[in-house]
């Protein structure tokens, strides 16, 4: 903050700077400066030490985006399966230490309380900058064989303190398969007598 004040018969500048609380959220806020606020020099008039800034001063927080999934379409049980999400960072500050999940859903509703298949993080990002997360699982052998969603939160920890939230999850559009390996049996020759 730069402003004046009087002092005696004239002005002098003030120049103060401090860090804005990370727990602050995103918004508009405005910046108020009060002189002497303990009233420790008498004056003739205490009522004109405060002076607001009547311009809002826009603080761009973290936004951060679950913008894509996938995944392949059939998962066997206890077999290697690929998940894949991508992770844009849409606000104006940089991010350190949040999570990200994938989950395993049998509606188009991705919550935090769906089975979890994995976790990854601490993840750092920058502004309008993104991360990819690429991890192979072993998929639960107690899963039902059946159709299911894959979901992915971005901040799955909820670490994260966001104008928005709702950006943070992203699930795949088709359900995918689960099943049990089967034998794939294919003919290469017939022989005829």
């Amino acid at each position: 903050y730069t402003g004046t004040a009087a002092v005696g018969f004239g002005t002098t500048a003030v120049e103060r700077s401090g860090l804005v609380p990370t727990s602050l959220m995103p918004g508009d806020y405005y910046l108020i400066a009060r002189i002497d606020p303990a009233n420790a020099v008498t004056e003739i008039d205490e009522n004109n030490n405060t002076t607001v800034n009547f311009n809002p001063i826009r603080l761009n927080g973290p936004d951060l985006a679950a913008i894509r999934v996938d995944v392949p379409d059939t998962a066997f049980r206890g077999q290697p399966y690929r998940l894949r999400g991508t992770i844009e960072n849409q606000g104006g500050s940089p991010l350190s230490a949040f999570y990200a999940a994938f989950y395993l859903s049998e509606n188009e509703l991705i919550t935090i309380s769906d089975p979890q298949l994995i976790e990854v993080g601490p993840i750092a990002l920058e502004p309008d900058a993104t991360v990819q997360i690429d991890e192979v699982i072993t998929f639960p052998t107690d899963v039902n064989p059946g159709e299911y969603f894959i979901g992915f939160v971005a901040d799955s920890r909820e670490i994260v303190v966001e104008e928005r939230e709702i950006n943070n999850i992203r699930r795949t559009t088709n359900t995918i398969t689960v099943r049990d390996v089967a034998p794939d049996f294919l003919s290469s020759e017939i022989i005829a007598p």
